[in-house]
C-alpha cells in the first residue's frame, strides 16, 4: 500500500495543479478528494487537513486561496512520503 501511495501521489498532485491552473473547481475537488483518501490511510495530520480544505474550496468554487493551500499540501505530502520511505526501509 505504501509503494502504491508513493507511486500514485505525484500524479494526483500534478492533476490537482493542472485543475488549479485551469480554474476547474470540480476537478480540484475530485483530485483533492482522491488525495485525501490516500493520505487518510496513513495520517490524519496536516496533509490530510490540507487535502480536505482543497476539496472544500474546489466544491465551493472559491479558489483564491487554493494555490497557497496546495503549496502547503505539497510540503506536507513530501514529509509524509519521506516518513513512509523510512518506515518501509526499516521493515
Amino acid at each position: 500500500v505504501v509503494d502504491v501511495f508513493i507511486e500514485d501521489t505525484p500524479g494526483l498532485l500534478s492533476r490537482l495543479g493542472e485543475a488549479l491552473r485551469a480554474g476547474n473547481g470540480t476537478e480540484v475537488a475530485a483530485a483533492a478528494h482522491a488525495l485525501k483518501g490516500s493520505i487518510g490511510l496513513f495520517s490524519q495530520g496536516a496533509a490530510y487537513e490540507e487535502a480536505r480544505r482543497l476539496e472544500h474550496l474546489g466544491r465551493s468554487g472559491e479558489l483564491a486561496e487554493a494555490e497557497t493551500v496546495r503549496a502547503q499540501l505539497d510540503g506536507s505530502v513530501s514529509a509524509l512520503m519521506s516518513e513512509l520511505r523510512v518506515l518501509v526501509s526499516r521493515m
